[in-house]
């Protein structure tokens, strides 16, 4: 499962539904208070 949505994470298809999400009422809102998951720099961690 994880690897389905890391696959889909800057795909054309998410930016579509976090723009489509935004769109509904307080979906905007509802994604600027979320929990931000930590995105770790694997070069860094390297």
């Amino acid at each position: 499962m994880a690897d389905l949505v890391d696959n889909m994470i800057d795909s054309p298809q998410m930016v579509d539904s976090i723009r489509r999400f935004k769109e509904v009422a307080g979906g905007a809102e509802m994604l600027e208070q979320r929990y931000q998951p930590l995105q770790p720099d694997i070069e860094r961690l390297i």
